[in-house]
């Protein structure tokens, strides 16, 4: 999947591999963890401590479409200032030469970059040149980067070569995402070629390889037989393996090959349970991505505030959710009418504390009523956390009015209640109920009913073929696209072949 949840649970506190929080709670902190090595490589792979000033040296962030995406759910602009970063810059952006400073290269290991790294190093762009591969640069590469800085006689501008293992997105603290777009259709293709498909797998691989990295632990890998994700499981097992018997390795600082207390690793493959995939989601973060389309931890709605001439479409504004806000982390996984409910708590207590400081009036008043100049003092302190809190709460309030036109609009709710019907096995005469909701006069898009229909198909083993073909019409009828039908048909029947099998194995 493009998106994995840290599968990992742990008995014991270990030290981490590379520079980074090492407090209990941030043990497996994916996040925290990669913001250190990313760190440790803006101080130009030297160790970060108290004592370091990101202000000695300024430099330069090249990076390519894949790096931006790792660099900007952990960092702000702002961030990279404080880091000593002049200017951050895309690898294959037209770039002027800036002299006596020293460029940082995050990039993935491809002919392109390669490439294009080379063609800056013979233009002499930069004085020095620190490059650093996301994953593991391949001999190959190097070699053709050699050869290239060799011929150009720019090989002297070249400082240092680095493979970072992050090549993977961290969007929370136990949420990363190797960021591998269609990754489902592609392992599920039956055109692709062996060697796609080994390449695939190999991107997998390698990924996972650099999440247990960071993370500066050796985990118990498990995973189901016969699926892609064996073949991912086996190979990471090897690749580790292999990388541990060297005696200079990634986790050698912490222990964490010979500890005893090692986290569970649990690859599974995303088919194991494709009616978690198709139904509408009720939570808040599930609707944010199902509804809105949220992707790195952005969300666009259009902004109410600002909204544009008749006939024109209003603006939309990009929301960045991130572990900054509280209130996010403390509603995302709630079911959507607790946030709005939760929304409307906070903005009255929001209200009173204003109100409280707003009814002082001036210094002299407030002092006449016994507050002081101290206690004025403290208030007047609370009025950027104010601020900040209203700010959070007018972004949060405008996202929920957004998905609340889009519940009604397509009785989302509804739909909801009759996939957790079917998946408990409590609803009641399903034929009918289907048939009214793919009627023409039904609230909700094509798509909506063919999901609905689909989790029905998935958890209804004896459906006849009558009652399937009154289904596929109706839902044509509405302009569904049945094309996932015919997949769906073809697993259930090696599913059955599967379990045919084993029973007589």
């Amino acid at each position: 999947s493009p998106r994995s949840r840290v599968i990992m649970a742990a008995t014991a506190k270990a030290s981490p591999a590379r520079p980074g929080p090492s407090s209990a709670s941030s043990f497996l902190s994916i996040r925290n963890k990669q913001i250190a090595c990313l760190e440790r490589m803006l101080n130009f792979n030297n160790a970060v401590d108290s004592r370091t000033s990101w202000q000695e040296q300024w430099k330069i962030l090249i990076y390519d479409a894949f790096c931006r995406d790792i660099i900007s759910t952990l960092f702000k602009v702002a961030d990279l200032r404080r880091h000593g970063v002049t200017l951050h810059l895309n690898l294959h952006a037209d770039r002027q030469p800036v002299q006596d400073a020293s460029a940082l290269y995050l990039f993935l290991p491809s002919t392109e970059n390669i490439d294009r790294i080379a063609k800056d190093c013979a233009a002499g762009l930069y004085d020095s040149v620190h490059l650093n591969c996301a994953s593991s640069i391949p001999q190959s590469e190097m070699h053709d980067l050699a050869t290239a800085v060799v011929q150009s006689e720019s090989a002297h501008r070249i400082a240092k070569v680095v493979d970072q293992y992050m090549n993977f997105v961290s969007l929370s603290h136990n949420l990363f995402s190797l960021n591998i777009p269609d990754s489902f259709f592609a392992f599920n293709d039956p055109q692709v070629s062996d060697s796609g498909m080994d390449a695939l797998i190999d991107q997998v691989v390698k990924g996972l390889f650099a999440v247990v990295a960071t993370l500066g632990v050796v985990p118990l890998i498990r995973f189901p037989q016969g699926n892609a994700a064996a073949e991912v499981g086996q190979r990471l097992y090897k690749r580790l393996q292999s990388h541990l018997q060297a005696p200079s390795n990634l986790f050698s600082e912490s222990g964490a090959a010979s500890s005893s207390h090692r986290p569970v690793l649990i690859i599974l493959d995303r088919a194991i349970d494709l009616s978690s995939n198709l139904q509408h989601a009720w939570t808040y973060e599930a609707m944010l991505h199902d509804v809105l389309g949220m992707n790195l931890n952005k969300v666009t709605v259009a902004d109410d505030a600002e909204g544009g001439p008749a006939g024109r479409a209003k603006p939309s504004k990009v929301y960045d959710l991130g572990v900054a806000d509280t209130f996010w982390l403390d509603n995302m996984g709630k079911p959507f009418p607790s946030v709005t409910d939760e929304i409307e708590v906070q903005l009255n207590a929001w209200k009173r504390e204003y109100d409280r400081i707003g009814a002082s009036g001036t210094v002299q008043d407030f002092a006449d009523k016994g507050g002081g100049i101290e206690a004025l003092t403290k208030a007047a302190q609370l009025v950027p956390e104010l601020t900040e809190r209203k700010r959070v709460l007018d972004m949060h309030t405008n996202i929920c009015t957004v998905l609340l036109a889009q519940i009604k609009e397509r009785e989302l709710d509804n739909f909801f209640s009759l996939e957790s019907a079917i998946l408990s096995g409590s609803v009641y005469n399903a034929k009918s109920a289907l048939m009214e909701v793919f009627s023409m006069q039904a609230l909700g898009t094509a798509e909506d009913k063919l999901r609905l229909f689909l989790i029905f198909y998935l958890n209804a083993p004896n459906i006849s073929e009558q009652d399937l073909s009154e289904y596929e019409n109706a839902l044509s009828q509405l302009g569904a696209d049945l094309t996932l039908m015919q997949f769906l048909k073809y697993l259930r029947k090696m599913k059955q072949l599967e379990t045919r099998a084993m029973g007589m194995g």
